[in-house]
């Protein structure tokens, strides 16, 4: 049986230890992209309306996400500028905002749950390739270990748990 647990939870706690971490290591830039991020949007949903605020927000949103998995700002700017040119170059009404919002919910939601399943296997394949390298003989019975101790940590980290199954 599959267990049910609270991913909301799970990814807003992801999220806060991601931010803790940022903090840690730079304060100073976490504080500014905070602060900027208020102003960006108060700045958006205050000189333009609710739909098109809404939309600034996302296509800035997704510049940045392109900026931080490819780590090229001419890709990050060309996403960006793409996406307030054509933002800029649509009358919005209400019907062509819900349906665009919708494509774009669908999209995300199956782009996510294609990641989620690459990780899932990703993390299958990590316990079992561990689990060899501890024991060949035994490397099921390992595997099953490394599985219930992740389950058993709240952040469901691994790392520090080697020295627990090294000396058994």
């Amino acid at each position: 049986m599959v267990e049910n647990h609270d991913t909301l939870n799970e990814s807003l706690r992801a999220l806060r230890n991601l931010i803790s971490a940022a903090y840690n290591l730079a304060p100073a830039v976490v504080i500014t992209g905070l602060l900027l991020a208020a102003i960006v949007f108060a700045a958006s949903l205050f000189f333009v309306e609710i739909k098109m605020g809404s939309i600034i927000l996302l296509i800035i949103i997704v510049s940045i996400i392109v900026y931080a998995i490819s780590k090229n700002y001419g890709e990050a700017t060309v996403a960006l500028m793409a996406g307030l040119l054509a933002a800029f170059t649509v009358e919005w009404t209400w019907n062509k905002y819900v349906v665009f919002m919708m494509a774009l919910l669908g999209f995300m939601f199956f782009v996510l749950l294609i990641g989620s399943i690459r990780v899932a296997a990703k993390n299958e394949s990590l316990y079992r390739e561990a689990a060899l390298y501890v024991s060949v003989s035994r490397h099921k019975e390992i595997e099953k270990q490394l599985v219930k101790i992740s389950k058993s940590i709240p952040d469901k980290l691994l790392g520090w748990t080697a020295p627990l199954i090294m000396d058994k």
